[in-house]
């Protein structure tokens, strides 16, 4: 959010503005104010606004990229019973040390080791399958997650 006042009104001029960063292979040029780190360092964002009278207000604003190390891999799911044939979503959550939370669905490798009673393939949808008197998959028992370095997030 960019805020600038002529003393009596603030105005918000995020999307007016335009956003540059000084180190784009750190912090990519920012879209409507928004950044996203790519790798660990430091840039400087800034933000230009040209003024009514054709003069530019410019501010300025560090920002430092960090990773924190994956320390958990969370897997949410509707704990109903669902019948063979079915199929049933599973969402993954990555946290990690510098306390980001991420959905990480789409960047973990799922797998079964019972398939058997149920298959799950890349975007986390589990189908049921009838075997050994087993024809319900319940809770997320035999299913694994393998998550890859994340991308860095702000």
């Amino acid at each position: 959010f960019c805020d600038l006042s002529n003393g009596a009104v603030d105005v918000d001029v995020t999307a007016a503005a335009t956003w540059t960063s000084n180190a784009t292979d750190i912090v990519p040029h920012p879209v409507a104010g928004l950044v996203q780190g790519m790798s660990e360092g430091t840039a400087t964002i800034r933000a230009t606004v040209i003024n009514p009278d054709s003069t530019s207000t410019t501010k300025t604003h560090p920002i430092t990229v960090t990773t924190g190390e994956l320390i958990a891999v969370r897997v949410e799911y509707d704990d109903s019973e669902i019948p063979a044939g079915r199929t049933k979503p599973f969402i993954a959550y990555c946290d990690y040390t510098d306390r980001t939370d991420v959905l990480c669905t789409l960047d973990v490798k799922w797998s079964s080791s019972r398939t058997d009673v149920a298959t799950i393939d890349s975007l986390g949808v589990a189908t049921t399958h009838i075997s050994g008197g087993q024809p319900l998959l319940r809770r997320c028992d035999g299913l694994h997650v393998a998550v890859p370095r994340r991308p860095v997030d702000l």
